[in-house]
């Protein structure tokens, strides 16, 4: 059995040590991408542009990467890891779009790696703003190859993104420089780039308060949001430096020179290849874009800068740390929580182990972020400082998960750090909410567990979905880490309380004092009691009583008892529960039934899409909760001012208010001062800003910076989006039938999306304009038919006058120009009207006196005149089964015209081969060629029966219903029978299949008429069944009970589970064995199937 592993972001595993492998990068949208492959050395450049492999370059110099297939929706790549060159150190695959598309578009972008033993699949699931994606890295690590799910935006094109690896883009350069700016010639850097001496850690945040010191901050330094940093990088010449904090904004440090420019690049260059993801904004340090103005002598400052924060020990680092399997899976979390160890400083001079010569607050007294060394202005929101912070202080990691104490600082310190911060006031449509001192500190206090109880949620989700892919693993791995999570944060809480000068509370102390708080029985206690009943369900079994007395081992359901379980947990670090408690419960069991019951019994508790939800709200809740012990512990300590919320009388008038408000407008004031009321005594309650944001939409953005200041901003947009959802469903309900209505609806789209940019109104739009292109289409091809419908009106009249007149030498001399129509006519009229009584009579020397004048054109050669001859005889002797031999001749006789170009024996020929009939064509696509080919020059026939099947979606054809359209109107007004029968079925939208059991099966459950399973059972019925010696038999035979069978099913009350039953036993087993190509075991159960249903329902 194959070994599958799904990588989650960020996260790496082995591959292979050599041999071969495939890629495949697979998407589901109509995107076009252009896929890439760029195999870089030590430095991360390609050794040459011979190494970057794309559509136009297929392989490298020694073909160990090959694009073997490039076509829609889909690109592999082969690999020989054996012959890839020494110098190549890592391949990166990757994907741009043209125009304006972006990757929040593309559906279903997902990578699989290929091996003998196994296969690695990564799936990109938020890809946003993108127009270029870094996909997987293909890397050497000790002596074999790994692979990492990387999933990096890059916002740009196929041109800079090849350019980031070294290639060389043969194109004409932009200018870097501004209009005011003469152009300069590139010049090497004068000054040393990586300067030799010891390392030192530092901060992100050292980095920018080193930058402000050397006055290297804009004049108005801008910050960004993530969101808004694709929209910004046209704009200047500008290094970013995010913060990484909540929301990944960021300052802007502008450059004003090509030189100064380039220069730059080399410490971007040598900063990212210590294990930095390099642009994009959450991940990367430093982004440079490409236009705006440093002013010159500002440049010598920041090289100075530079060159003390950059070292070149980073090789072993990346040897020590990057590449360290134990550490690998910790990478996503240290470049974003451990960025101080990833980075040198040099030339900082630190003060003495607790000092704080400048007695400046640590943390920022608008916003409650920690403050750097140093620092001018807070980094997170920009407030003003009025003097340095401490490098002491400034080390601290507000969010480390490991268990190191931080470095402390004298009681005179702390309690400086401790002092009250500066009220903070918030613009709420027009009201002014004033935060007093006290309720900073508390927030600056709540924030910080806020933003850990965050991180640590997002961690368990990743490990879950890279971890727990079973019931038993919640026991053996997900229960562990839940209480793993929470210890951590306990941890973190002893820390904080040291930072405020509590140094008596150690780690049993405050575990002890937060335990009755923190409920994690609510959130593990209904899986223990599922194992419990599942162990029941056992011991009911008597075969696993008689294991049982034979001495088998098992779990005593719930003997160690949850509570004393949980309170281990948190005195000793571990999960003291009985792990493994159900591993193997009914493993030994011999009645496979009863192996299958408790099976499926795990398997619904462990897929049910509320364990995952329950377990991430309980570790986000239990660790944030360990707040409220930290609270009370530091308001006890007087170290923090008392804070008290009561805010029941303004919550019973606000609700009233918002509650009458939609009935009477003249309440909006109210109703607003009531809410803004709310707010300002109590901040955080998501429901008091969604109220907000239902009265007046445009309170999104100031309440989106108050929420986001109280540590609510994901809850707020997440309310807001589902609040929003109400309004999406009323725009998807409005009709789109017409362009008119399509452009309503869009109108409303738009409106929606500027009110909540938040909410996912993609998909609807992207419908609407496929709908809008479908209507255009079909309106362009309705003018083309009626203009077909008027020339067949012309073409038909002289043909049938000329044969009611009996002037069939006009008829054969249109025919000899080429005249379609008139083979057509001239056929039906002997067929129908001259030889109709022969036929029927089987008179076939009567028949061949009626045929003389044809038989004399036929006799010199005339083509159509042979087919003719040749299509009566068919009609004639297939009817008498004596005469095959002479029915065989005859048909061979029409094949034989169809090779010499004759448009109705091309007809012919194709219908035969569509139905199997004549051993006409080789196979079923063959045939659909020739309709299509006799067809294209309107032949009746070819019209009517190809109208048909692209009506049906028979014969290996989709359904296509404005081809279908367009076809049998043609037949029809041609005068041709069945395409006048198929017509009123189209118009009546009934289908061939629409009474087959299967196209039952999969409307009841969803499946679309022409989506996968029903087109996958057509291709067996019409590529493999319909070619078995007993397949036309069976295929008629169904056809004649089927209906039938659909008429009772439906007619039952319970239809829904009887067809829902019919998928589970037979139809999926069905689509199983056709996918591994094994046709007769889906034969044997498919014809099982209608002979089991033959004997209930017949």
């Amino acid at each position: 059995m194959l070994n599958v592993i799904s990588l989650s972001k960020g996260a790496n595993t082995s591959l292979a040590s050599g041999g071969n492998v495939t890629v495949e990068l697979q998407w589901a949208s109509a995107s076009v991408l252009d896929v890439s492959c760029f195999m870089v050395n030590a430095e991360g450049k390609v050794p040459s542009d011979a190494y970057m492999i794309f559509y136009n370059q297929t392989t490298d110099p020694e073909q160990s990467v090959c694009l073997e297939t490039s076509e829609a929706n889909k690109t592999v790549f082969t690999m020989n890891l054996d012959a890839i060159s020494p110098t190549i150190h890592k391949c990166f695959l990757t994907a741009t779009l043209d125009g304006d598309e972006t990757f929040h578009s593309v559906n279903g972008l997902g990578v699989t790696a290929k091996v003998p033993n196994g296969e690695v699949q990564y799936q990109v699931d938020d890809a946003t703003d993108e127009k270029a994606l870094v996909l997987v890295e293909i890397y050497r690590h000790q002596g074999s190859f790994k692979i990492r799910a990387i999933g990096r935006g890059f916002n740009g094109g196929l041109k800079p993104l090849a350019e980031s690896f070294g290639v060389q883009v043969d194109e004409e350069e932009q200018s870097l420089v501004s209009s005011e700016t003469e152009p300069l010639t590139p010049v090497e850097p004068t000054l040393p780039l990586l300067p030799a001496s010891e390392p030192n850690a530092v901060s992100v945040d050292a980095i920018i308060a080193q930058l402000k010191r050397a006055g290297l901050e804009a004049e108005h330094p801008e910050e960004l949001k993530a969101s808004e940093f694709g929209d910004r990088r046209k704009e200047g010449k500008r290094i970013y430096v995010p913060n990484l904090g909540e929301g990944n904004g960021g300052r802007l440090f502008e450059f004003g020179t090509l030189a100064d420019l380039q220069f730059a690049k080399h410490h971007y260059d040598h900063l990212s290849g210590i294990g930095f993801f390099s642009h994009t904004h959450a991940r990367g340090l430093f982004l440079l874009q490409m236009n705006g103005a440093m002013k010159h002598d500002e440049f010598e400052k920041y090289t100075n800068a530079m060159n003390d924060l950059i070292t070149v020990d980073h090789e072993e680092h990346e040897k020590a740390v990057y590449h360290n399997a134990e550490q690998a899976a910790d990478i996503e979390q240290m470049i974003q929580d451990k960025i101080v160890d990833l980075l040198t400083e040099n030339n900082v001079e630190k003060p003495p182990h607790g000092s704080n010569p400048t007695g400046q607050t640590n943390f920022c007294s608008s916003c409650g972020s920690q403050l750097v060394q140093n620092a001018k202005f807070c980094s997170n929101c920009g407030t003003p400082v009025a003097a340095p912070v401490p490098v002491a202080a400034a080390a601290v990691n507000q969010v480390e998960l490991a268990p190191e104490m931080p470095v402390r600082s004298d009681t005179d310190t702390q309690a400086k750090a401790a002092a009250p911060s500066s009220s903070v006031t918030f613009q709420l449509l027009g009201r002014t909410l004033s935060f007093s001192e006290d309720m900073v500190e508390y927030n600056k206090l709540r924030r910080m567990f806020s933003t850990y109880a965050s991180k640590s949620k997002t961690d368990f989700v990743a490990y879950y979905n890279t971890y727990v892919k079973s019931f038993d693993d919640l026991f053996d791995k997900a229960f562990p880490t839940f209480i793993e999570s929470v210890i951590a944060s306990l941890k973190f809480g002893v820390s904080v309380l040291m930072k405020y000068d509590v140094d008596d509370v150690d780690f049993d102390r405050l575990a002890s004092f937060a335990a009755e708080d923190l409920d994690m029985q609510k959130y593990i206690a209904p899986f223990v009691e599922a194992a419990e009943k599942i162990e029941e369900y056992a011991e009911s079994l008597s075969s696993y009583r008689e294991l049982s007395r034979a001495g088998r081992s098992r779990w005593q359901g719930g003997g160690f008892g949850l509570g004393g379980a949980i309170k281990g947990a948190l005195t000793a670090g571990v999960l003291n529960m009985g792990t493994g408690m159900v591993r193997g419960i009914g493993d030994s069991l011999t009645n496979a039934g009863d192996r299958a019951k408790i099976a499926g019994m795990k398997k619904d508790i462990f897929t049910d899409h509320r364990t995952l939800a329950l377990l991430t709200e309980g570790v986000h809740e239990c660790c944030f909760g360990v707040f409220f012990s930290v609270w009370q512990i530091l308001e006890d300590e007087d170290r923090i001012p008392v804070i008290a919320f009561d805010t029941e009388r303004l919550n019973a008038r606000a609700n009233n208010l918002v509650e009458h408000y939609a009935s009477d407008k003249s309440l909006y004031n109210k109703a607003v001062d009531a809410l803004c009321e709310c707010i300002q005594h109590y901040p955080y309650s998501v429901s008091y800003y969604t109220n907000l944001y239902s009265i007046a939409r445009d309170s999104r953005q100031e309440a989106l910076k108050a929420a986001k200041y109280f540590g609510l901003e994901s809850e707020y947009r997440e309310a807001i989006v589902d609040l929003d959802r109400s309004r999406l469903a009323n725009i998807k309900a409005m009709p789109d039938d017409t362009l008119e209505q399509i452009a309503a609806k869009r109108q409303k789209l738009n409106g929606l999306r500027q009110d909540n940019p938040d909410i996912d109104v993609n998909a609807l739009q992207s419908s609407l304009g496929e709908k809008k292109n479908l209507l255009t289409r079909q309106m362009k091809q309705q003018a083309s038919v009626a203009a077909g419908l008027e020339q067949v009106g012309a073409i038909r009249k002289p043909i049938d006058e000329a044969i009611r007149n009996g002037n069939l030498a006009y008829v054969w001399a249109q025919i000899d120009n080429g005249n379609v129509y008139a083979e057509y006519a001239l056929e039906k009229h002997y067929k129908d009207t001259v030889c109709h009584n022969s036929i029927e009579k089987y008179n076939v020397s009567e028949m061949e006196s009626l045929l003389s004048d044809v038989q004399k054109r036929a006799n010199s050669g005339h083509i159509y005149a042979q087919y003719l001859i040749a299509d009566m005889e068919y009609a004639m002797y297939g009817r008498d089964r004596r005469n095959s031999s002479k029915e065989k001749a005859a048909a061979s006789v029409v094949i034989d015209m169809a090779a010499k170009g004759n448009i109705s024996a091309i007809a012919m020929q194709g219908f035969w081969g569509s139905q199997g009939y004549n051993n006409a064509t080789s196979n079923k696509s063959s045939a659909i060629a020739l309709l299509e080919k006799a067809a294209s020059r309107q032949q009746p026939t070819a019209l009517a029966w190809l109208g048909s099947f692209y009506r049906s979606g028979e014969h290996g054809l989709s359904i296509d219903k404005e081809k279908a359209e367009m076809m049998l109107k043609l037949a029809a007004t041609y005068g041709q029978p069945y395409g006048i029968k198929e017509l009123d079925k189209l118009n009546s939208g009934s289908t061939s299949s629409s009474c087959f059991i299967t196209t039952a099966v999969c409307r009841s459950l969803g499946r679309a008429d022409d989506g996968y399973e029903l087109t996958a059972f057509r291709a067996f019925r019409d590529n493999w069944l319909s070619e078995q010696a007993d397949g036309e038999r069976l295929i008629q035979e169904y056809y004649s009970v089927a209906p039938i069978i659909v008429n009772h099913i439906d007619a039952e009350a319970d239809r829904e589970t009887i067809y829902s039953r019919i998928w589970n036993d037979y139809l999926e087993a069905c689509l199983r064995a056709i996918e591994n190509g094994s046709y007769q075991r889906c034969k044997d159960i498919y014809c099982g199937m209608v002979n089991d249903l033959k004997l209930r329902y017949l």
